[in-house]
């Protein structure tokens, strides 16, 4: 027979939210499970990524892909990969490459036919002069934003 319960948790670190989550108990070893839970969190109290979390598990993983020292120009659509090894969603791993790039000495080599690696470091697709393209019109966006324009 499973009891569902709700109950009310106010943690007492600086991220403090009330959340409300839905309980399930079982009679099995592992005890109480959760089984949904809906968390309510104030627009002014974001949860926050560990970016540099997410980068050392990644590099130890992958050191000859995933390395602020020496970066290899990343696969389109690698996010995806990435997001399942750290079980985070496209978009917050779409953050952390962003994050990323901008970070390491990424643009370095990032230059018209440049060659682009999965995971498994094999070449798969080369940077078009249209990516030079968007990447520059991107970090001009940025510059501006950063300087208040």
């Amino acid at each position: 027979m499973t009891k569902t319960m709700k109950i009310n948790n106010k943690l007492s670190d600086p991220s403090n939210f009330n959340d409300t989550i839905e309980l399930s108990q079982s009679n099995t070893l592992q005890g109480t499970k959760i089984i949904t839970s809906n968390i309510s969190i104030s627009e002014s109290k974001k949860v926050t990524l560990d970016f540099q979390e997410i980068y050392n598990k990644l590099h130890n993983k992958f050191p000859n892909i995933i390395n602020m020292q020496n970066p290899v120009i990343l696969a389109i659509g690698i996010h995806k990969e990435l997001a399942k090894e750290v079980n985070l969603s496209n978009q917050s791993i779409g953050k952390w490459v962003s994050w990323y790039i901008r970070k390491s000495k990424y643009y370095i080599n990032h230059k018209e036919g440049a060659a682009r690696f999965n995971l498994n470091g094999e070449p798969c697709g080369t940077i078009t002069e249209k990516e030079i393209n968007l990447a520059d019109a991107r970090k001009n966006s940025v510059n501006i934003k950063n300087k208040g324009y």
